[in-house]
């Protein structure tokens, strides 16, 4: 007789010769019957003892506790399955022994046959049920690491993007402050020249009421350009909380009227065309405001992006005039409006990016420059996609690279 890998069940009977008949078949199909039990106290204490595979267990037992009730306590105590022996039944007990959940039933008297299928099916599912709640465990205990993973995983790009933010953050203070000093320079000189001129005007005895009032007057127009400059900048790189209504040409604008002095020493060009009214502005300072370009969004974070744009078509363009000093810079910003969108386009002709580049220079620290950081188009596109809900691309057209951000409007 092959032997069943020696599952142990356990009897519980109190009939003493259905019982022991039960046993001897047991034995006969290779299973091992550590004991018998008459009661369900008595069953509970062995089941607890020896552990067994199966619980072969009548219904009706003597004794304030049933079959039911100790196939139960069992179960949630112990875990182990129970199989139900019964004879003439009612169906108001099956179905309250369905509640316990057995792995089946046997008739009472039953057959070889009858007790080696239910006994072998019973196992099998209570193997299966095993291996089931086993994986379940093992899945959950996957879950839990990776829920851990994720979290820790989240709290690193956060900590990097942080450490992006804050390197971007640097990299458009120096930007600033060299903007700054572009467009202090001129004044700084015209003010050089306004005090060498009062002191001209006193040694020769020119300097009157009317002269001196006048030299007052170009210093101060000159002081309050310098104090603007700075409040620009000031209000420039503050950090948006909410979003705002905003003109977004006229953000445009402003960004290259900031830009306006730095562009103008390397004879580079600027343009800027609404192409809702069809209307081109060439070399500009003034700002010029367009109701139909008007959206809700982060406006200083948005400038942010241009600015890092017009800075590196500004740099490759520098780079362009050094190669050829017949090359005269242009850099190219249209605005349409498109649907619920509006399309910024910003291009130059200083060359172009790489073909193998063109899908990289999004990535943090990705640079086609000697010295640069890799974090400004990064971050661009951080702002754009992430915080603003639109798309930035960039693609070579003409003599040039060409970046395109297209915007909610809502």
């Amino acid at each position: 007789m092959r032997r069943m890998d020696s599952k142990r069940i356990l009897v519980v009977e109190d009939e003493f010769i259905t019982a022991q008949d039960l046993k001897f078949e047991l034995v006969k199909l290779g299973y091992e019957v550590p004991d018998i039990a008459v009661s369900g106290e008595e069953a509970l204490c062995k089941a607890a003892e020896f552990k067994p595979d199966l619980i072969l267990m009548d219904i009706t037992l003597d004794g304030p506790m049933t079959g039911i009730d100790a196939a139960e306590k069992i179960r949630t105590t112990l875990n182990i399955p129970t199989t139900y022996l019964t004879a003439h039944i009612d169906s108001a007990t099956i179905d309250q022994a369905k509640k316990t959940n057995p792995y089946g039933y046997l008739p009472k008297p039953c057959t070889a046959d009858t007790l080696k299928t239910t006994i072998e099916i019973a196992l099998y599912m209570s193997e299966a049920d095993a291996q089931r709640r086993k994986a379940e465990a093992a899945l959950c205990e996957l879950n839990a690491k990776l829920e851990q993973r994720v979290a820790e995983e989240t709290a690193l790009r956060l900590e990097k993007e942080l450490l992006l933010m804050q390197q971007a953050k640097m990299a458009a203070m120096g930007e600033m402050i060299g903007a700054i000093a572009h467009q202090w320079r001129q004044p700084l000189n015209a003010l050089g020249l306004l005090i060498q001129a009062t002191q001209d005007a006193y040694e020769f005895g020119e300097l009157n009421k009317e002269s001196l009032a006048k030299f007052v007057d170009d210093g101060m127009k000159q002081i309050r350009f310098m104090s603007k400059t700075i409040d620009d900048f000031r209000n420039f790189f503050k950090q948006d909380k909410l979003p705002v209504l905003f003109d977004v040409k006229a953000a445009m604008a402003e960004v290259l009227a900031l830009m306006s002095w730095q562009l103008k020493v390397n004879n580079i060009a600027y343009r800027l065309t609404c192409k809702e009214h069809n209307r081109t502005f060439e070399n500009f300072t003034e700002i010029m405001h367009c109701c139909e370009m008007a959206m809700y969004g982060f406006k200083n974070e948005l400038e942010q992006v241009i600015l890092n744009i017009i800075s590196n078509a500004k740099d490759a363009l520098v780079q362009k005039h050094k190669e050829d000093r017949s090359h005269n810079g242009l850099i190219k910003i249209e605005i349409e409006r498109s649907g619920d969108k509006i399309i910024i386009a910003i291009s130059d002709n200083g060359g172009g990016i790489p073909e193998n580049s063109l899908d990289k220079i999004f990535q943090p620290y990705f640079t086609t420059k000697k010295e640069g950081t890799g974090i400004g188009l990064y971050m661009a596109k951080m702002i754009v996609e992430g915080n603003m809900g639109g798309s930035i691309s960039a693609h070579n057209n003409g003599g040039g690279p060409e970046f395109k951000i297209a915007l909610p409007t809502g």
